[in-house]
C-alpha cells in the first residue's frame, strides 16, 4: 500500500510542479521504505549480495589481530594503480611470520596453503574486493 501512495504523491507532485516534482521522491522514499536501504529499492538475486561479514570478522580479528590488520593493508596496498609485486611480498612475508607466530593452523600447512586459507577466509568475509583478491591470487601462485 505505500508503494501506491508514494507513488501517487510523487505523480501528483509531477503533475502540479512539473519536473521539480521529482523532488517528491526525497519524501516518497523514505516514506514507501524498503529492507536494507543501503542496497536500494529493488530487490537483488541472494548470490549478488557482496556484503562485510562482521561477525566473521570479529571471530577473524580475535584468532589473529596482527594478521587481520597486515591483511587488511595488503588488500588497501593491492588496490593503488602504482602497487607492483615488489610492494607486496615484504607484506606477503609478514602476513606469513605473523600467521605462524599467531598459530591460528596446523604446522605442516605450507606457505601457499597457510596464505590461500587466510586469503580464503578473507575473501569470504569481505567479498566486495574481488579486483584485488585477484592480483593476490596471482602473486601468491607465482612466488608460494
Amino acid at each position: 500500500m505505500r508503494v501506491f501512495i508514494g507513488l501517487a504523491i510523487v505523480a501528483i507532485s509531477i503533475f502540479f510542479f512539473g519536473w521539480w516534482g521529482l523532488l517528491s521522491l526525497l519524501v516518497a522514499l523514505p516514506f514507501i521504505g524498503w529492507k536494507d536501504r543501503h542496497k536500494g529499492p529493488f530487490p537483488t538475486k541472494q548470490g549478488q549480495a557482496r556484503t562485510t561479514d562482521y561477525n566473521a570478522a570479529q571471530d577473524i580479528a580475535a584468532e589473529t589481530p596482527k594478521s587481520f590488520r597486515l591483511m587488511q593493508d595488503i588488500v588497501v596496498k593491492a588496490s593503488k594503480k602504482a602497487t607492483t609485486a615488489d610492494d607486496l611480498l615484504p607484506m606477503l612475508n609478514q602476513l606469513l611470520d605473523n600467521l605462524r607466530t599467531e598459530k591460528p593452523y596446523e604446522d605442516n600447512l605450507t606457505d601457499r596453503e597457510l596464505l590461500k586459507d587466510f586469503w580464503g577466509q578473507f575473501l569470504t568475509t569481505f567479498p566486495n574486493w574481488q579486483g584485488e583478491y585477484a592480483i593476490l591470487s596471482d602473486l601468491i601462485d607465482d612466488n608460494y
